[in-house]
């Protein structure tokens, strides 16, 4: 990397020694991170980190008074501002900071993905939900591979995407959604190709998802020289 390329750049720790806590870059060499400051736990060599371009990271702060306590088995609302932030992945972590100004992570509180929402008062189509079912590493046949999704309410999704980092070669990936025992849809990710979306006329076909539905995810084809590999399903709502 170049010298202080990634000067304002978050890095945030996801993995390892000090998995949920992040930094901003005050300066950097081609090899080494100098940051603002001093880590609550210092990261090591098993410590696993992205770093986050500076408009990526959005802070919000609430003042909740002389909070003394804090019970993490309570309920606890904040309302945040999210405009200009659809269809976006996006992580969230909650932290505290005392009168000196010192900031640490809630007891227990991590990062939390989470990807596409609608926000109040918008039209439909200007924003919309998303489940993703993935696949790590290389892809094989086999039943249920992806963790499974629990959806509560009935939805008639709007767009399916099927998506490897690496094509299958020698022959097609057969991609089968179910819900429940029922096959819901099937994709196929051609031989070469790296993705597939559903056209409408399938989308139509499959139909609605009913209210409390467990999806899961089968491969029963992949290719048979590079069978590809890291496959994520994309399902909007």
């Amino acid at each position: 990397m170049a010298v202080d390329a990634e000067v304002g750049k978050t890095v945030r720790i996801i993995a390892g020694t000090g998995q949920g806590l992040s930094n901003r870059v005050k300066s950097n060499t081609k090899t080494v991170y100098t940051f603002e400051r001093d880590w609550a736990t210092t990261p090591d060599g098993t410590s696993i980190f992205v770093t986050l371009e500076p408009d990526t990271a959005k802070r919000q702060e609430f003042s909740l008074g002389d909070v003394t306590t804090f019970d993490p088995a309570e309920d606890s609302e904040w309302a945040l501002d999210l405009k200009g932030t659809e269809r976006q992945a996006l992580s969230m972590v909650v932290t505290s900071r005392d009168q000196g100004g010192s900031e640490s992570l809630l007891s227990g509180s991590r990062f939390m993905d989470f990807y596409l929402f609608n926000l109040t008062g918008q039209v439909p189509g200007e924003a919309q939900s998303a489940f993703n079912l993935t696949v790590d590493g290389n892809l094989g046949i086999g039943n249920d591979l992806a963790p499974i999704i629990a959806l509560q309410l009935a939805v008639s999704p709007s767009r399916v995407v099927a998506k490897v980092k690496v094509a299958p070669t020698g022959a097609d990936i057969d991609v089968r959604i179910k819900e429940g025992s029922n096959i819901w849809l099937t994709l196929t990710i051609p031989a070469g190709q790296v993705s597939v979306e559903a056209t409408q006329f399938q989308l139509d076909a499959a139909g609605e998802i009913p209210l409390d539905s467990i999806i899961q995810l089968d491969l029963t084809k992949v290719g048979t020289t590079v069978p590809g590999s890291d496959l994520s399903v994309l399902v909007y709502l």
